[in-house]
């Protein structure tokens, strides 16, 4: 005859391997610059780049930190540094806050979802002139 297990003892075994299935599902998205494509309603963003330039484990999430340098087809370039956060789900939300060296260019607010083997990443912003983007490295 088997022993039962309490309530207590199922859900602690849970928590603790349900949390362990989760933090295996982070890449580091730090170290390589990742290549950027993106398009609003009006430009092309084709020649831009992402940098995370800091991932920190805080728990629930990661923070993440770094800059797009974008390059549109109309004139546009500049430095947007962003904060953000990257969840076990892979999906990512990042807020610009300041600009650096920019002409014609504004902060945005980006969500985007990290594929499953962290080499690419898929998303849009909002802002102004929402857009849509992808990032490879």
């Amino acid at each position: 005859m088997m022993p039962q297990l309490s309530r207590q003892a199922i859900a602690i075994f849970f928590v603790f391997f349900a949390n362990t299935a989760v933090a295996q599902q982070y890449h580091d998205l730090t170290g390589r610059e990742w290549d950027v494509e993106a398009k609003d309603s009006r430009y092309h963003w084709n020649l831009s780049t992402l940098k995370f330039t800091d991932q920190k484990d805080v728990g629930l999430f990661h923070k993440v930190e770094g800059f797009f340098y974008w390059i549109g087809s109309g004139g546009q370039y500049g430095r947007e540094h962003f904060r953000g956060s990257y969840k076990p789900d892979g999906s990512l939300e990042l807020q610009g806050y300041r600009l650096e060296e920019a002409f014609r260019l504004g902060t945005a607010s980006y969500q985007a979802q990290v594929s499953e083997d962290g080499k690419s990443i898929t998303g849009a912003w909002g802002g102004n002139s929402p857009g849509g983007w992808s990032a490879t490295r």
